[in-house]
């Protein structure tokens, strides 16, 4: 009988060690898995900043050029306006 009590508690503890083992693999494998995710979601975010910083330098030239455009009608109108 206190062989059998033995080999339990032998096969409990292999059983214990299997599954802590099982778990850290599961907690290593989602700790990777997180990761990757991360990375793959930094690179999205840079290259939407990168698009979003474009947008922007071209917006703002096309407003620059369109306020000079403007500024340079409303100056011509005026000499315009001092002749007559």
């Amino acid at each position: 009988m206190l062989y059998s009590y033995e080999e339990q508690l032998r096969q409990r503890e292999m059983l214990y060690q299997q599954q802590q083992q099982r778990l850290y693999r599961e907690v290593s494998d989602e700790k990777e898995r997180v990761a990757e995710t991360a990375r793959r979601q930094r690179s999205e975010v840079d290259a939407l900043q990168r698009r979003l910083e474009d947008t922007h330098a071209s917006l703002v030239a096309s407003v620059r050029a369109e306020y000079e455009t403007t500024k340079a009608e409303q100056d011509k109108r005026h000499q315009v306006k001092i002749v007559v």
